[in-house]
């Protein structure tokens, strides 16, 4: 369905902003599908006693959740330390070379990249 949305907005500079668009709105779905799950229970009841459900809920994940800051370490969670770690050993792939005309060139691989500073564009994301 969302593809069929996307393909009705006006094409400006290529598909871009399309697809930024189709991945925000489908974040948002995602967002409010867990949140409809989440309060299932709560949704047949009066609305007051629906609210105080819901609010007593969030209550008890931020207690939870800052019981599990509260276990951290280091100043980041561990979730964000995985990504981080995922993320250095992808960088440690690559090669960078200044390209005193545009910016910089990136290998990996057989892959190139040219990244003009100037413009701030990428050949990747062109």
């Amino acid at each position: 369905m969302l593809p069929r949305i996307c393909l009705g907005i006006h094409h400006r500079h290529g598909a871009g902003h399309i697809w930024i668009l189709y991945a925000k709105i489908k974040w948002w779905i995602i967002i409010s599908q867990s949140f409809n799950s989440w309060i299932l229970k709560a949704r047949g009841k009066p609305i007051l006693k629906m609210l105080e459900d819901i609010r007593i809920k969030i209550m008890n994940r931020l207690r939870e959740k800052e019981d599990d800051a509260s276990k951290w370490t280091t100043d980041y969670s561990s979730n964000c330390m995985k990504l981080f770690t995922a993320y250095m050993r992808i960088t440690q792939l690559c090669s960078v070379d200044f390209n005193a005309d545009l910016g910089y060139e990136v290998f990996e691989g057989e892959d190139r990249h040219t990244v003009n500073l100037v413009e701030k564009k990428c050949t990747y994301r062109s």
